[in-house]
């Protein structure tokens, strides 16, 4: 009963480890894909930025101005080609890098959580395996006791038949 109870819980821990395991390799994969996903993206956006010449530095629009003398008038609002509002892409670019080292933080996390339930459970696995071996081991050495007590009965049984066999034929 000792070795059923023990095999049943090892069976037990083994479907819910194969289930974490199926689960954590879900995950895991969905985590690699998001986060090539945001690496992608966030190399987009810095080539686009790069190959339009749209820098990320800010320049000072404040022309030199000899004392004494007025200012030159501002630039006309929408004069050429529209460059975006590359100020905020510098902070998009940098978010999405921030993503990106979450979800590689993410990933290193489950993966130590899955190495230590996996350590966990192999060590509950040894375990469980000597105990049933234990008990095996118990069990037959109560059986050979058991069969050497039977042995020793039926060997009694037979003297004392034998000797009321040899009483028997005194008292005739």
């Amino acid at each position: 009963a000792d070795h059923a109870q023990v095999k049943k819980e090892l069976e037990s821990a083994t479907k819910i480890r194969n289930d974490e395991h199926a689960a954590f390799l879900v995950t895991d994969k969905d985590d690699k894909e998001a986060a090539e996903t945001v690496k992608s993206a966030r190399d987009v956006l810095a080539n686009f930025y790069k190959d339009n010449k749209l820098v990320f530095t800010q320049k000072s629009h404040q022309p030199d101005v000899a004392a004494g003398k007025a200012p030159p008038p501002p630039p006309a609002t929408w004069e050429g080609d529209y460059g975006g509002k590359t100020g905020e892409s510098q902070g998009i670019v940098a978010i999405m890098e921030m993503v990106h080292a979450d979800i590689l933080k993410d990933i290193a996390t489950a993966k130590a959580e899955e190495d230590a339930s996996q350590k966990e459970f192999d060590a509950f696995k040894s375990e469980s395996e000597k105990q049933m071996k234990a008990i095996l081991s118990e069990k037959n050495k109560k059986e050979g006791i058991k069969g050497e007590k039977e042995t020793s009965k039926s060997d009694t049984q037979k003297q004392r038949s034998t000797k009321k066999g040899e009483l028997d034929a005194v008292l005739k």
